[in-house]
């Protein structure tokens, strides 16, 4: 736990993570009575959203779009906020993801054009026979 009660323990793990599927799981030791709330800021906006609240031990947070967030916690409306853990969701560049779909494209139709040429050369072999 953190100096502020309650906090992520897995803290350590997700320090300046970066997410490349935007999902991100946060975890935190089990609190008896009302449970957690677990906050989420998104860089360069002035709002926060209550991610969870309840008596689970994780939440896994979903669908994030490219930026920057930082997650805190705190037992339920009673509670100091934790400080929160920077994350960052960077997802592979367009420029890199059609470079691999190119290379990719090559790898199949090279694979075609070698499965095609063998069956010619075996027909033309058969032929001959």
């Amino acid at each position: 736990m953190g100096s502020f009660g309650i906090d992520f323990s897995n803290r350590d793990a997700l320090e300046n993570t970066v997410s490349d599927n935007g999902v991100v799981t946060l975890q935190w030791d089990a609190v008896a009575g009302e449970g957690v709330e677990v906050e989420q800021v998104r860089s360069g906006t002035n709002g926060s959203k209550i991610l969870y609240s309840g008596k689970d031990a994780a939440t896994v947070v979903t669908g994030l779009r490219e930026g920057r967030y930082s997650f805190r916690i705190r037992e339920s409306k009673a509670g100091a906020w934790s400080e929160p853990v920077p994350i960052e969701v960077k997802f592979v560049s367009p420029r890199q993801l059609y470079s691999l779909l190119i290379l990719g494209g090559i790898v199949v139709i090279a694979t075609i054009g070698t499965i095609v040429r063998g069956a010619l050369s075996l027909s033309e072999k058969e032929g001959e026979a």
